[in-house]
């Protein structure tokens, strides 16, 4: 079995001053997400141990992907250590955009947050059907 994790930042509506609206995660096989996490926990440990508990504090993008702290050298490690790991753990990465300045229709939630739901999807519904071609 896959695990399929996704995260959301900006949000749709117009009255929000975010530029994108994006939807990103990673899908994960079963036997290797306690050991995923387990690196994970050891890495946020290790960039940031004075931040507390690593399994008490989220991974913000904002803290790491701004200019002024994608500069920072421990920062920018951290970011690809993190790649690194989901490399090792062979995850496989997905995400989906939509800058608000290119829609065509009104920003309403309803129509585009499911929308970006759908194609992120169907991409993983891929995958899964590509995995079963070479089990079967």
């Amino acid at each position: 079995m896959q695990i399929l994790y996704l995260d959301d930042s900006g949000k749709v509506h117009v009255n929000d001053n975010s530029l994108a609206v994006v939807f990103a995660g990673f899908s994960v096989d079963e036997d290797r997400w306690h050991s995923l996490i387990r690196q994970i926990t050891g890495a946020k440990a290790k960039f940031f141990p004075a931040r507390g508990k690593p399994h008490e504090w989220e991974i913000k993008s904002a803290d790491y992907l701004t200019l002024n702290n994608w500069l920072r050298a421990k920062k920018r490690q951290f970011c690809f250590e993190l790649a690194s790991i989901l490399h090792r753990n062979q995850c496989r990465v997905y995400s989906i955009s939509l800058e608000k300045k290119n829609a065509k229709d009104p920003l309403e939630e309803e129509k585009f947050v499911p929308l970006m739901l759908r194609r992120l999807i169907a991409k993983f519904d891929d995958f899964l059907v590509s995995v079963r071609r070479k089990t079967q």
